[in-house]
Parts: C-alpha cells; sequence; structure tokens
C-alpha cells in the first residue's frame, strides 16, 4: 500500500490473523525515537507487526504507527510493554478509537467482521465515521431548533448502532474469542 512501511517477522510472514490494532501516536517529531521502541518490544512477539507511515503526509497522521496483533489480549500485552518505552514522548492521539492511555499516545481498535454485516475492507474508524455521516444525512431534512439537538441526536442514533462514543470501545462481536 503507497505511504506505508510494513515490518514484521520473516518467520511470521504466512501469519496474516490480525484482530486488534494498537495505534501509537506520537508527535511527528516523536517518531523516529517510537517507531524503535515498538521495534524493540516486537522483537519478543512473534505474531505481531507493525507498519509506519511514510513522507510528510504519513508522518503528520494521527495513526502514523499502528501494531497488529492476534488477539485483544496480546494487544493489551504489548501495549503495556509500549507504554513504559514511550511514555515520555509526546502524543498527538488518534480520533475513534478505544484510549489506552490518557495522553493519547496509545489507543486501539478491532475492525468490523463480515460476519457482522460489515464490509470487511473497512477500518473500525471507518465504520465509526461513516455511521456518523448516515446519521447527519439522514437528519439533514428534519428542522432542529440547534446545533445542540443535532449534536444530541448524533450521539442517540450512534448508541443505538451500538457505539460507545464515550470510549470507543470496538463491539463485543468483532472481538474473537476463540484464538
Amino acid at each position: 500500500m503507497p505511504g506505508w512501511l510494513y515490518f514484521q517477522k520473516r518467520s511470521a510472514v504466512n501469519d496474516a490473523a490480525c484482530e486488534a490494532k494498537l495505534y501509537v501516536s506520537p508527535q511527528p517529531s516523536a517518531l523516529p525515537e517510537a517507531v524503535h521502541a515498538v521495534a524493540r518490544v516486537l522483537q519478543n512477539h512473534v505474531r505481531t507487526s507493525f507498519k509506519v507511515g511514510t513522507g510528510v503526509a504519513g508522518r503528520i497522521r494521527p495513526d502514523k504507527l499502528v501494531v497488529y496483533c492476534p488477539s485483544v489480549e496480546s494487544l493489551l500485552m504489548v501495549a503495556g510493554e509500549i507504554e513504559k518505552q514511550v511514555a515520555h514522548l509526546p502524543a498527538q492521539g488518534v480520533p475513534f478509537t478505544a484510549a489506552f492511555t490518557r495522553d493519547g499516545m496509545l489507543s486501539w481498535g478491532v475492525d468490523p467482521r463480515p460476519e457482522d454485516g460489515q464490509d470487511s475492507q473497512k477500518s473500525c474508524r471507518q465504520w465509526v465515521t461513516q455511521t456518523i455521516a448516515i446519521v447527519l444525512h439522514e437528519l439533514r431534512t428534519q428542522t432542529l431548533p440547534s446545533s445542540h439537538d443535532l449534536y444530541a441526536l448524533v450521539l442517540e442514533r450512534m448508541s443505538l448502532q451500538r457505539i460507545d462514543i464515550n470510549t470507543f470501545k470496538p463491539r463485543a462481536s468483532w472481538i474473537n474469542k476463540h484464538r
């Protein structure tokens, strides 16, 4: 995929199982140090891989460094180790993801599954933003007294879609508990 560099162990090349994504989001100036920290931690984790954005556009995007994990459990373990290595770096943060750290440096998500009636090519963040766009499109013809009411309606519709707008934690049905 253009704009990204992918890294994975040769021993894991045929192991494409990725259940969860860990977003490591440092300020652009701290990206090199964050990449080194992630690589050091992942040396001890066989089934994980990561990608890093390239060029100016890749370095300034919030999701510039993404770690792929085979399970939520492995993501939590890896995140704990990475957190220790990057805690001193300035954070940028990735919108529409579940927070792992308060400062936004680490967050996570699980992509929708086709069996949930979702497009398998869509990321969790794409699903949330598309759902918001659909709700806004549906509400555009309604007469609303204020923008606050529109905001409240969007939040209500999002909750009906089982999106926790306070945490953006993934839907339970998207997490494979049998691995």
